[in-house]
């Protein structure tokens, strides 16, 4: 990924993680080690976390299918790191989901599914 794409990436996570209008610890500390994961430097990490106003998720400026699915997964892993899943969150990632061709069905598998890894099941 380029720095612009991780920089898209992280902002829909801080995105996902507002969109129930409170950022608990646990969601800072997710945003943490996901930013980790995509080795993402300290002032992407920044500008990520400094967006303000009710912009939307979007996965499309992520060029290849397979980091908008990860981002996605990673967008439903900051909504439930709080411990529930508001329907804020929800409709955020129905949205995204829709934007690159998820049907809701898919949407609900892959939501199911990333709960479950989450939980370690």
């Amino acid at each position: 990924m380029t720095d612009d794409e991780k920089l898209a990436y992280l902002t829909n996570l801080v995105l996902v993680a507002r969109s129930d209008d409170q950022v608990m610890d646990s969601e800072r500390r997710m945003f943490d080690t996901l930013a980790e994961e995509i080795r993402a430097a300290p002032p992407i990490r920044a500008r990520a976390l400094s967006v303000f106003g009710h912009p939307t998720p979007d996965l499309k400026p992520l060029s290849r299918l397979s980091d908008q699915v990860r981002c996605l997964e990673d967008m439903v892993t900051m909504a439930i790191c709080d411990g529930e899943l508001s329907q804020g969150e929800r409709d955020s990632l129905v949205r995204c989901a829709a934007d690159i061709g998820f049907n809701r069905e898919l949407t609900e598998r892959l939501v199911k599914e990333t709960v479950l890894r989450f939980r370690g099941e």
